[in-house]
């Protein structure tokens, strides 16, 4: 099966988090604050996939999976939608995270809550000292996932893995975030990752 996380524009002109599931996309109904760090967690269980955001015990998202066309055809293929922002601090687990879980991870991130824009234009932080990360590293480290992509690579074009062997790569003009400068850091871009079958 096929599930996609992106980010969608509302009718209010508010964005929110969508996942596609097969061929159908669903939204989500909070909308995200934009310029700040939010804390997402997908889910995929044995027939359906959850998303869990900013630690909030309530899926955000709960949907159907869709079954594999042939008993062939089970491999399990994830990817980035459309996202007007960045990404930091990427893990792949390969078992079901309980909803605790979820939470813990949040806690460890010590991020504050942004507030709920009524406009799209909310500006919250996402703590980047030395111990901050260190904190949250070692909660990820904890949970024991197949891959952790830091994505705070100094030199060259390796996105390294810190929980096994599956090194991604950088795409040319794509480059990592510098932690502890509140000045904004991103190149965009991708990160490319092979990783083994999920079953």
């Amino acid at each position: 099966d096929q599930v996609a996380l992106s980010i969608v524009g509302s009718d209010a002109g508010l964005e929110t988090l969508a996942l596609k599931s097969g061929a159908n996309w669903h939204a989500a109904a909070t909308p995200l604050a934009v310029k700040a760090w939010q804390h997402v967690t997908l889910v995929r269980a044995a027939d359906t996939v959850r998303v869990y955001l900013d630690g909030q015990l309530r899926p955000e998202l709960e949907v159907q999976r869709v079954a594999p066309k042939s008993s062939t055809d089970r491999d399990v293929k994830f990817e980035f939608g459309r996202f007007d922002g960045k990404l930091d601090e990427i893990a792949l687990f390969d078992r079901e995270l309980s909803v605790s879980e979820a939470a813990d991870l949040y806690r460890a991130a010590e991020l504050q809550p942004p507030k709920r824009p009524k406009k799209p234009v909310v500006r919250s932080e996402k703590r980047s000292d030395d111990k901050s990360l260190a904190l949250y590293a070692d909660a990820v480290q904890a949970s024991k996932p197949i891959g952790y992509w830091r994505l705070h690579d100094k030199e060259g074009d390796t996105a390294r893995d810190e929980a096994g062997h599956h090194d991604g790569r950088y795409e040319t003009k794509s480059k990592s975030r510098t932690p502890g400068t509140s000045v904004p850091n991103f190149t965009g871009g991708r990160v490319l990752i092979n990783t083994p079958s999920l079953g």
